[in-house]
């Protein structure tokens, strides 16, 4: 099949070398987000889908928006018959999800309809789930709400960080992909719709979620340990008013505190 590669995020970037090795397939594009400052010297830096495909000298796209009738006409001029999507990092219109011959499949790391949205795997951790998983699924307009194609289940470690989780899932994400592609090619790809009376919602972490940071430093709270996280809040203090607290809380097994949790920065407002 001609396949075209949407993502961004480092947990894809196995399905895309696992697609380059196939035989039964081509890579004939890949999609990701426009390259982004990032590290100590805020220099623009490529996504890791954008690093491989540069070295297989695949055509790249960086669209500022997807939905664009320049990005669109982009995507028709490679005439594929699947897009693949994996932490691609923006939702994909209609006009883009009815472009490809056979559809969009987008690569989960939940067991949905649970956790869908941008942070599965954290949400998993948080919530303390015994396991997770990768699901291949058929993609519609709305926030991970596809028929199912299938899905692979994966065991969470009692220590297990998100990190070492994510690599998991990110190798696990390239046999389950395989083998659905091989199912429709053969005709017979199962399709279960999804229930959303049992959804739950894993949304994109940011500053926000601070209110919980020094409530983790303090009682040590299980599946918040693992996160890897840093927090920023306002709080009440002694020293002002307002004050900042920015608390690194370390990568580490669940229901335990190292030495390497502190306020490491508490400036006055």
């Amino acid at each position: 099949m001609r396949i075209v590669f949407c993502g961004t995020g480092e947990i894809g970037a196995p399905a895309l070398q696992a697609l380059l090795t196939s035989e039964k397939h081509t890579v004939v594009g890949v999609i990701t987000q426009p390259d982004k400052p990032a590290g100590r010297d805020l220099k623009p830096r490529m996504s890791a889908i954008k690093q491989i495909a540069l070295a297989q000298n695949l055509p790249v796209q960086q669209p500022e928006k997807l939905r664009s009738a320049t990005a669109l006409e982009d995507l028709r001029a490679l005439a594929p018959d699947l897009m693949v999507v994996a932490a691609y990092g923006q939702i994909l219109p209609k006009s883009v999800l009815e472009t490809p011959r056979l559809g969009c499949l987008n690569l989960h790391a939940s067991l949905l309809p649970r956790h869908r949205g941008a942070s599965p795997i954290h949400a998993a951790i948080l919530a303390g789930d015994q396991e997770t998983g990768i699901t291949v699924m058929y993609m519609d307009e709305g926030l991970d709400t596809g028929d199912i194609l299938l899905a692979q289940k994966l065991a969470i470690g009692s220590d297990e960080t998100t990190g070492q989780l994510h690599d998991r899932l990110a190798d696990l994400a390239s046999p389950c992909l395989l083998e659905a592609l091989d199912l429709l090619e053969q005709g017979n790809a199962p399709r279960f719709s999804q229930d959303s009376a049992l959804a739950t919602y894993a949304p994109k972490l940011t500053r926000e979620h601070g209110a919980i940071g020094l409530i983790v430093v303090a009682l040590g709270l299980p599946g918040l340990m693992l996160c890897g996280l840093l927090f920023a809040r306002l709080i009440q203090t002694s020293r002002g008013p307002l004050a900042t607290a920015v608390v690194a809380v370390a990568m580490k097994p669940r229901g335990g505190m190292r030495e390497s949790e502190k306020i490491v920065s508490f400036d006055d407002r």
